[in-house]
């Protein structure tokens, strides 16, 4: 989950400065990208070893039935365990969100200035479809991470900090709640796909590209052997 979020991170700030910056942008190399992704990855794996160390397994009395439970829990102390979720709160959740907004809005500023700056009433239009169109993308993808994340991390929060106002909900209800946001949290790696690639436009002028390739190779035998090399 730390990697998806510090991921989504490095694909805006990749998108603002292929906008901001086209030309530095595009000389990026694909060991600075490999180099980017490690670090990613070697900092969720250092958010997420706390709890790797500090877990234990612990198991309960058998049943009538005979089934034994077993469940895993942190050995810290509450004082630890909340300064600790506080943490990954703020470096997993918060501070990338509020990144990902400001870079999206500086994104969304900047498109609408070089919109502006096209002459021709003709085009108006077409540049408020654009607009439309930027407007609603940005708007999903925020959206879409503070419906998915903030709820998982608003119930833990208020289990830790504030466990007197969740008295009321039944046990049968705590379990419910926490499946929904976390079903929730993982669904995110299911929206962004869509958010991020599927509904862009590049993407769209991909298929449509590929979709030609394909058709003028049936048409035409002897481009079969090309075909392959221009897709790659």
């Amino acid at each position: 989950m730390h990697a998806s979020v510090f991921i989504l991170v490095a694909m805006s700030l990749e998108r603002y400065r292929a906008v901001a910056r086209p030309f530095s942008a595009h000389r990026s190399s694909s060991r600075r990208r490999r180099l980017m992704a490690g670090i990613i990855w070697g900092v969720a794996f250092m958010l997420t070893l706390p709890m790797m160390v500090m877990i234990r397994l612990r198991v309960g009395k058998p049943t009538a039935a005979g089934l034994v439970k077993r469940i895993c829990f942190p050995t810290w102390t509450p004082e630890a365990f909340k300064a600790y979720i506080t943490v990954l709160f703020l470096t997993s959740v918060l501070i990338p969100g509020l990144v990902i907004v400001g870079l999206y809005v500086g994104l969304a500023r900047r498109y609408w200035a070089a919109q502006a700056s096209l002459g021709g009433s003709g085009r108006s239009a077409r540049r408020r479809g654009l607009k439309q169109k930027v407007v609603s993308m940005i708007f999903s993808i925020v959206v879409a991470y503070w419906a998915c994340f903030l709820p998982f991390w608003g119930w833990q929060l208020a289990k830790l900090f504030s466990p007197e106002s969740l008295k009321a909900l039944s046990p049968a209800a705590h379990n419910y709640v926490n499946f929904f946001v976390t079903c929730l949290t993982y669904g995110n790696s299911c929206i962004n796909p869509f958010l991020y690639t599927l509904l862009t436009r590049n993407y769209k002028d991909y298929l449509a590209q590929k979709g030609q390739s394909v058709g003028s190779s049936r048409a035409d035998p002897g481009s079969a052997m090309t075909t392959p090399l221009q897709d790659l």
